[in-house]
């Protein structure tokens, strides 16, 4: 049996999570019902169960969304008990995975196997690249921003809206906390949205293989490019110098209108009025 170390599994960690379960000699799960004159919760005991039974209880989104994980081990790091729970609740379900005779688990309490995040490892994670991809015939598509729906990473926010460089940039530092090989992944959905127009939806499962949106999409066939973009700033500043230089230029921006109607004074306006009455009389017949 090959060495573990207690602490908290991550629970998208399939690959650890089924040998463990593969090598368990019992299984137990303890529910929990609420009602009565007071509501208060009541343990319904502990019962076994199989294999499938587990994994039919982690498959449902209700369980797995506030799943935790603990597994304890013994000084020789083999595996003693793994401790599967749902909300951090006094009544939530709990499922106890033992793999040697234990003490009987009926009298275990919840805050005797309340174990400390399993260390870091200290070897350097190392990513994937796109040197290994080759990218020659691949369909571009040009990225104007990603737009987060959803992320099993702390590095990710439902909701934020990024360009594809900070995106991949915060996806990197998820992928260096996940590492490579059977430590699983962090399943994050995004809708890319393009320089034509169209959005696309995707699921990136974040990892040391597929680190980044850029890499995922190599993979997929796609070489991935972020629209330019415009600062707002630059186009004001470079108005305002050419607006500058015009006034340095002695030119007006804003000159006076053209005037275009003649106006004459009243006494103008009757001497020539005079001056064709006397035409008009002296006109001959």
């Amino acid at each position: 049996m090959k060495g573990f170390k207690s602490g908290k599994i991550r629970k998208n960690a399939t690959k650890k999570m089924a040998s463990l379960l593969a090598m368990a000699t019992r299984i137990t799960m303890e529910t929990y019902s609420t009602g009565g004159h007071d509501d208060c919760s009541r343990s319904n005991g502990e019962f076994e169960i199989d294999v499938a039974r587990v994994n039919e209880w982690m498959a449902n989104d209700n369980n797995y969304y506030d799943m935790r994980v603990y597994l304890e081990c013994d000084e020789a790091d083999q595996p003693k008990l793994l401790r599967i729970e749902g909300p951090p609740y006094h009544f939530c379900d709990t499922i106890r995975v033992s793999f040697a005779p234990v003490e009987e688990l009926s009298d275990l309490r919840r805050d005797e196997y309340e174990l400390e995040p399993q260390p870091k490892k200290s070897e350097p994670v190392q990513l994937a690249t796109l040197d290994d991809l080759d990218l020659t015939s691949a369909e571009e598509v040009v990225i104007t921003s990603v737009e987060v729906t959803f992320s099993e990473s702390a590095e990710l926010s439902s909701g934020e809206v990024l360009t594809l460089e900070q995106y991949d940039e915060k996806a990197s530092r998820a992928a260096v906390e996940v590492g490579r090989g059977g430590q699983g992944y962090d399943k994050t959905y995004v809708v890319m949205h393009l320089a034509n127009g169209e959005k696309h939806e995707l699921r990136h499962d974040i990892d040391a293989d597929l680190p980044t949106l850029t890499i995922d999409l190599a993979v997929r066939g796609y070489r991935a490019k972020a629209a330019a973009v415009v600062e707002t700033k630059t186009v004001i500043r470079a108005y305002s110098a050419d607006y500058y230089a015009w006034l340095d230029a002695g030119k007006n921006p804003d000159p006076e209108p053209t005037k275009t109607r003649n106006v004459i004074s009243l006494g103008d306006y009757q001497a020539a009025s005079m001056q064709s009455v006397t035409a008009w009389k002296n006109a001959p017949p």
